[in-house]
């Protein structure tokens, strides 16, 4: 005996289900068919206590319910049909962007850090000063000095961003290039807000820039940008006309802005040197950074600024404190004493530059048997470099680490530099390109801030400090 379905409210083809000529013909739903019994989602819509567009209905057969035609249940199977192509073509697109810039490997790790990024309630650039100076420090201070034996979380989310451009970099241009640091990082004075300074390495051409343009893919701006921008970096611009090829970016997960040079070699140079010195001195790396603390807050240690005159970079910092410490008898120089390059040795040791294009002399000593000497304390070496700063003659000498002291504009031994067309208002030669000055962008205005403020910092620090006047002791207070 079979069972008759239940009898139901007369029904009136709805837009919602379809056109209805699927449905039985009379206004009794007991004359069905297409087969296949309603369920109780598509009652309620019929019935019309749910509204359009609110839920699909169901393929599951519920026993002793009214059928549904196969015209609706095929064009409901098209639709959830072609969404899911839909999905999975989107899926598989963006599988495959993702695989092609990455690979599968460094696909999977990325896609990681995206969800790891997407987690995070607050844009890093939203977040107070203080909380991100702090995020990469494992220790109390918001600005952590990073060296040699002393390995932070700074430098470890630096050198997860180093991997992604060097990652980038091979998988667009070929395993043989790498990715090397320079400036504050290499030599171990690094803030957490630092800017990350890199180099694409080429093997091919291991002197820099013997000859002035090269035909190579690596070394168009414009292409390495692009590589960039398929990486996942973010505010990515390049300048191919500047001095220095550069590309700059933004990392969007440490907030690290990046400058990347295209092979030039004397970057490394004169940071290696820069770090060698620091080995030599157990004071150097502390007052440098204590000098770019200071100068930061200030805006003296912004060299490239958007609309507003440029001030010293921490390259120019570097220079000018090593030339302090020599003249203080606290250091050695590092070029002193070289025997002369021959004729034979010249084309294998000059690092050629690419503005202007010749070839630098780039040797320095390293003293494996240098003991520093006896040296003040960092307190007392700032307060003196503040003051030294503050009645400098600027109009009459230059600092010069190749020669270890502070020399007159008009030495001869300075001649090859060529500062009487129009004189800067402060000098402090390059110790490898003897044409340069490195603060050639410094103008008046700057540095007469920076004496007003070497003057209100060393007088600060010549304060004796101030005794808490509060009569109640810790103990009574609480």
């Amino acid at each position: 005996m079979t069972s008759q379905p239940r009898p139901g409210p007369s029904y009136t083809p709805d837009k919602r289900l379809g056109s209805g000529q699927d449905l039985g013909s009379g206004s009794d739903p007991a004359e069905p068919r297409g087969g296949r019994p309603y369920n109780m989602k598509a009652r309620k819509l019929r019935e019309g206590e749910l509204q359009a567009g609110e839920d699909t209905l169901s393929h599951q057969s519920i026993p002793g319910e009214s059928y549904l035609g196969d015209g609706d249940l095929k064009l409901e199977e098209s639709s959830r049909e072609k969404s899911t192509i839909e999905k999975e073509t989107q899926k598989s697109l963006t599988r495959r962007e993702g695989k092609a810039a990455y690979g599968k490997k460094g696909y999977k790790w990325r896609k990681q850090q995206l969800k790891l990024q997407q987690q995070q309630k607050t844009p890093l650039d939203l977040l107070p000063v203080r909380v991100r100076n702090t995020m990469w420090s494992v220790t109390d201070e918001p600005n952590a000095r990073v060296d040699d034996r002393t390995q932070t979380k700074i430098l470890q989310a630096r050198n997860r961003v180093k991997a992604d451009v060097q990652f980038a970099i091979q998988k667009q241009f070929g395993t043989q290039y790498t990715v090397e640091y320079f400036g504050s990082t290499r030599y171990g004075v690094s803030h957490s807000h630092s800017d990350l300074d890199m180099v694409i390495i080429d093997p091919g051409h291991p002197q820099g820039f013997v000859q002035k343009d090269h035909t190579e893919p690596i070394y168009k701006a414009r292409t390495v940008a692009s590589a960039m921008k398929r990486a996942g970096f973010i505010d990515v611009e390049f300048r191919a006309r500047s001095a220095v090829p550069i590309v700059r970016f933004k990392d969007m997960y440490t907030g690290l802005e990046c400058d990347l040079c295209l092979n030039e070699r004397l970057g490394i140079v004169n940071s290696d040197m820069i770090k060698e010195y620091c080995n030599n001195s157990n004071v150097l790396r502390s007052l440098l950074f204590r000098i770019k603390e200071w100068a930061k807050p200030l805006r003296l240690n912004s060299p490239s600024t958007d609309g507003k005159p440029p001030s010293f970079s921490s390259y120019a910092f570097a220079m000018m404190t090593i030339t302090f410490l020599q003249s203080e008898g606290l250091l050695p120089n590092l070029q002193a004493d070289l025997p002369a390059l021959s004729r034979e040795e010249r084309p294998g040791m000059l690092i050629w530059s690419q503005r202007p294009h010749y070839g630098w002399d780039t040797r320095f000593r390293k003293l494996e048997s240098y003991t520093p000497p006896i040296e003040p304390d960092v307190d007392v070496l700032l307060l003196k470099w503040y003051q030294f700063w503050a009645a400098y003659p600027y109009d009459i000498q230059c600092a010069s680490i190749r020669h270890g002291a502070f020399l007159p504009r008009d030495s001869p031994l300075i001649a090859e530099f060529g500062d009487t067309k129009k004189p800067a208002p402060i000098c402090v030669l390059d110790p490898f390109i003897r044409t340069k000055n490195v603060t050639v962008g410094i103008t008046k205005k700057v540095l007469h801030k920076f004496r007003k403020e070497c003057e209100s910092a060393a007088s600060r620090m010549q304060e004796p400090e101030e005794t808490s006047s509060d009569p109640v002791g810790p103990a009574e207070s609480l």
